[in-house]
């Protein structure tokens, strides 16, 4: 996940202030206004879950979307 939001960061230019993980969570302070870091997460939300489901074969790293989406 870090390595993959700091790879994310450097692609599109975007300062990364503050990164922290857990088991169940990431946080990040980026150098961006509001609506580019909702952009930021969804583009790492999607490349991490396609990392997740190529490399262990399972259903989404973020957790399975509402029926119909």
């Amino acid at each position: 996940m870090v390595a993959a939001a700091k790879a994310l960061a450097e692609r599109s230019g975007v300062p990364v202030y503050h990164l922290q993980t857990t088991e169940a969570m990431i946080e990040l302070q980026l150098g961006v206004g509001r609506l580019e870091a909702v952009g930021f997460a969804a583009e790492l939300k999607a490349i991490t879950n396609t990392w997740y489901q190529e490399r262990y074969r399972d259903g989404p790293l973020w957790g399975t979307p509402p029926p119909g989406l």
